[in-house]
């Protein structure tokens, strides 16, 4: 048996002649947290929407779980459940209600959704809160939902897209330990997320996507490895590079508006050097996916 839950060939989709999707391949496999990372309008959400067949490729091939998505439509939206973007809940249902409804697109016998809903309410813990109308839930309760919504149908793999923007702390922990259990059941997750920390913690493997490419694939340690030295100081406040910052062996730096990164090989002369500047401030850290994502997809602001 395959351990392959998504397999993705050469895919393909345009829209009013722009290309949103130039070629992208990659494979998801089963019981593996799988990230998709770009700038806003790079692919992400519309190689997702291609996934569950909410739209449809121009060219290429897709298999969710082995079934080929030109022929296998129906049985693919049987085992994949769907976090959107954008909260989609009926705000005149209560909690459970919502969830009733959609069981009912699966054609669940009445007994089993019960049940089922049941599970899902305790797992995202929301079974106090069941029958409160969606307007009186707050944020994180709503994308929880959405999570017990999309689980209703016992999937083999779940689609989310962007599914903590938005949230407190808090609330985005809670969710992430969700994630990390379904993980843990075998349930193969596929993630965009514009949040760099989320993708680095939550993800085996992530796919930075630009411009409708993958230009690069890997654990994000790896690619942190591959793409960063250890450290890098952020500095602002600093007009422009002093000298002898600059003629510091292996030393590079960076500008992005109003903060230099600085990266080297030998930190503590970069800061013996800074620490002699006035009306500055600078933060010492270990470089992280933000680092390899500004790396890749560069520092101009996206629309």
């Amino acid at each position: 048996m395959s351990d392959v839950a998504i397999s993705v060939q050469e895919l393909v989709k345009a829209y009013n002649g722009i290309q949103a999707l130039k070629g992208v391949s990659f494979e998801v496999y089963k019981g593996e947290c799988f990230g998709l990372l770009g700038p806003n309008g790079a692919g992400k959400t519309t190689t997702v929407k291609i996934l569950c067949g909410l739209v449809r490729k121009d060219n290429g091939k897709v298999y969710v779980d082995g079934y080929d998505l030109d022929k296998d439509i129906r049985r693919i939206k049987g085992i994949v459940g769907v976090v959107p973007q954008d909260d989609n809940l009926d705000p005149d249902l209560s909690a459970r209600a919502n969830l009733e409804t959609y069981a009912r697109y699966f054609c669940m016998d009445k007994e089993v959704a019960r049940k089922r809903i049941e599970e899902v309410l305790g797992f995202v813990g929301l079974q106090e809160h069941a029958n409160r109308l969606i307007h009186t839930l707050s944020g994180g309760m709503r994308r929880r939902l959405l999570l017990a919504r999309a689980l209703v149908n016992n999937p083999k793999v779940l689609l989310l897209d962007e599914p903590t923007a938005g949230l407190d702390p808090q609330s985005r922990l809670a969710f992430w330990e969700l994630l990390r259990g379904l993980e843990e059941q075998g349930v193969s997750i596929v993630i965009t997320t514009h949040s760099m920390d989320e993708a680095q913690r939550l993800c085996s493997r992530v796919a930075i996507v630009d411009h409708g490419e993958i230009k690069v694939m890997d654990n994000p340690f790896s690619l942190i490895q591959k793409f960063c030295p250890k450290e890098v100081i952020e500095v602002r406040g600093m007009k422009e590079i002093p000298k002898d910052i600059l003629q510091l062996d292996g030393v590079k730096v960076e500008k992005a508006h109003e903060t230099a990164f600085i990266y080297g090989s030998d930190m503590d002369k970069v800061l013996i050097a800074l620490s002699k500047i006035p009306e500055i401030s600078y933060l010492r850290r270990q470089t992280n996916l933000e680092d390899v994502f500004i790396k890749v997809t560069g520092r101009e602001l996206r629309e």
